[in-house]
């Protein structure tokens, strides 16, 4: 993964997450996740830390398809750690947040203990929502890509958020390209359809976990989303 060639880094990084699927949950290759995250940190090789994050992404992705879970806590908050830190604004390598992003999506299936601390949510969607005003569209369209699987997946967090992601979808339909805005509409379909089967499974009484309810915001922000249709 420190080659000189782009194509042979992101081949390397697929490589390695299917060997990964299959040797992690035999408890065997131990030492890969802290030599990945080792090498996270490393900037002295050029494209190590790009590839890095996208073999994390990948194993993650790998692991996510099990219903057992095989990453341990500790190695989940430090994949994040990792991740995250590849998304800030300041970080100077285009690829590497890319990277970043994407690798955080395909972690969020990993991420519930992380999600249900408010500060670490908190950071994380601070994070994305940054993502959407990267000044690289590969980088904008993955944020919104990850919003859209955090309204899948994390929908019961996401009310001190809206008023800031319905800002930006705004921003982003109105102005943005074509691909990155139809992400952001996206993400709104993806709230409907999760409010649609939280209404439809409160109407048959079968919605008995709390962190089922919905929240209407679709129907609040229809009149700005569907603007002269909606009566």
């Amino acid at each position: 993964m420190g080659a000189s060639v782009a194509d042979v880094r992101h081949t390397a990084a697929l490589v390695l997450a299917k060997v990964a699927a299959i040797e992690i949950p035999n408890n065997a290759w131990p030492e890969l996740i802290p030599t990945l995250l080792a090498n996270a940190q490393n900037t002295s090789v050029p494209g190590l830390r790009h590839a890095t994050l996208e073999a994390l992404g990948y194993v993650c992705e790998e692991l996510g398809a099990f219903e057992e879970e095989y990453l341990q806590p500790e190695q989940v908050n430090a994949i994040l750690t990792a991740v995250v830190a590849g998304l800030r604004q300041e970080e100077p390598d285009v690829e590497v947040r890319l990277a970043a992003t994407v690798a955080l999506d395909n972690a969020l299936e990993f991420a519930h203990a992380n999600f249900s601390n408010e500060n670490e949510r908190n950071y994380i969607m601070q994070m994305v929502c940054q993502g959407t005003l990267a000044s690289d569209e590969r980088i904008r369209r993955a944020a919104w890509e990850c919003l859209v699987d955090i309204a899948s997946q994390y929908y019961f967090y996401l009310p001190a958020y809206m008023a800031d992601i319905f800002s930006l979808t705004q921003r982003a339909v109105r102005s943005d390209e074509e691909a990155v805005g139809l992400q952001a509409l996206e993400f709104w379909s993806t709230v409907a359809e999760e409010e649609a089967d939280r209404l439809e499974e409160a109407e048959d009484g079968s919605a008995a976990d709390s962190e089922r309810v919905c929240h209407n915001f679709v129907l609040a922000a229809l009149p700005q989303l569907v603007p002269g249709t909606w009566r």
